[in-house]
């Protein structure tokens, strides 16, 4: 296009050069350039949000279903720090609960309870008579943790969070690591532990990385297991305050992303939503506790006091409409989210599906047609089963699953569906399939 200057000189220019350079001159302004560096934070922020909730809407809950609270109850959340499950001898088995922290919200008064669960608890696990209530893992998984739990407290766990030490760490290196004021110096080494543990911290205010993290909540002082409860609280509440923060939440892709492939929970993406936000408007940061009760035998038991425990979890109150129709929104939102079509086809490193698994079954007990009842089992639940034969022995006591070095997810789904089985990585891969289930006597199917 031609433009005739006053001056009788020619421009050559076009509409849309004009455009641009008028576009420069608006965004050149301040408070549009404001608007327009506010507009792409909130897009960012957006993304983030919705690459966050697509993670954690994926969790593996292992089969373990929530339950939404009533409204005269308080919310009840478990968490549940799994030690290596490794022995001595290198072998693997099923964890113990090392570290058992309820986390419970009073929706009407807005306040909100860490109670920290001894290790060494004395209970009574059903089917297995007195024992420590780290061994409910063991002996039952999150099932009868959860049921111990119930039965001891007298309250609902609606529901749980699960990780082990490794998770534990990357979790923490995922949110930027936390910053505690340490109180003492940490100095302690115990050779035995596999694998070896190591503990040097100084005195005074650090921020600690995972590996550092886990030295803080692991070091035992003069009380024992008593003392460092405070401890592991203490870097909860540390813990939560990072992840709530305006840097933290710059963070939640990363830590929901460690999250999906490092700790189980039944919590939903709605359930979080509605979590969050609850600890973002509680009254006050969440009062400390330790389950009531005494040392007994040397320390080796923790006796709790029943009647002391009841007086924690106090009556609540009518529910204030708007108060709790947020947590149900939320909570029936996830409906919406989890059948959504779009959101379906973004979710990814989804959890393995039974008839994705390849598993060679053995007989580990001497028992006639013992690995062929099994392979039928496990066929008829879904799982492909590409061969049937003897293990190197029959006397395996409890049933074994080993697993390829990427199979882990997988073996801890066929867990699910063997009861009390142990599991244990392999010391090299199996070409031909991903576990290796050795059948043991406590199998009764």
């Amino acid at each position: 296009m031609i433009i005739h200057s006053s001056n009788g000189s020619e421009e050559f220019t076009s509409r849309s050069e004009r455009h641009q350079k008028n576009l420069l001159l608006r965004l050149g302004r301040p408070g549009n350039l404001l608007r327009l560096l506010l507009l792409m934070m909130i897009l960012v922020l957006a993304g983030s949000f919705t690459i966050t909730l697509i993670y954690l809407n994926s969790l593996d809950s292992e089969g373990i279903s929530a339950i939404l609270p009533a409204e005269d109850e308080r919310l009840n959340i478990l968490f549940m720090g799994i030690d290596g499950g490794i022995l001595a001898n290198g072998a693997r088995m099923t964890g113990r609960s090392d570290v058992l922290i309820l986390l419970s919200i009073d929706r009407v008064s807005r306040d909100a309870m860490l109670l920290s669960i001894p290790r060494d608890t004395r209970v009574i696990l059903a089917g297995h008579g007195e024992a420590k209530i780290n061994a409910a893992h063991v002996y039952g998984g999150i099932p009868l943790t959860i049921t111990t739990v119930t039965e001891l407290l007298e309250q609902p766990i609606h529901y749980y969070v699960k990780l082990d030490l490794q998770a534990f760490q990357n979790l923490v290196d995922a949110a930027g690591g936390v910053t505690i004021d340490i109180h003492q110096t940490m100095q302690y080494e115990d050779p035995y532990d596999v694998p070896p543990l190591v503990i040097d911290l100084q005195e005074g205010q650090q921020h600690l990385d995972g590996a550092r993290a886990m030295q803080f909540v692991r070091f035992r002082d003069q009380l024992g297991d008593i003392g460092r409860l405070g401890r592991q609280k203490e870097f909860v509440l540390a813990l939560m305050d990072q992840v709530l923060s305006f840097t933290g939440i710059w963070r939640l892709p990363a830590i929901a992303r460690q999250a999906k492939t490092s700790l189980s929970s039944n919590l939903s993406a709605g359930s979080l939503l509605s979590l969050g936000y609850q600890l973002l408007t509680l009254t006050s940061a969440p009062v400390q506790e330790t389950l009531p009760g005494q040392g007994i035998n040397g320390g080796a038991f923790w006796l709790p006091d029943t009647e002391a425990i009841g007086s924690l979890f106090p009556p609540v109150g009518d529910h204030a409409s708007l108060w709790f129709s947020w947590f149900t929104i939320t909570e029936h939102w996830h409906d919406f989210w989890a059948d959504n079509p779009l959101l379906l086809i973004l979710k990814r490193d989804q959890a393995p599906r039974k008839e994705e698994i390849t598993i060679t079954v053995l007989n580990g007990n001497g028992g006639q047609g013992s690995a062929t009842r099994a392979a039928e089992n496990l066929t008829k639940e879904g799982y492909h089963v590409i061969s049937i034969g003897d293990a190197d022995h029959y006397g395996y006591a409890k049933c074994l699953i080993i697993y390829n070095a990427a199979a882990e997810g997988k073996a801890r789904v066929a867990a699910s569906s063997i009861p009390g089985a142990l599991l244990q990585a392999a010391t090299a891969d199996d070409p031909e399939s991903d576990l290796v289930i050795i059948i043991g006597v406590d199998y009764l199917r």
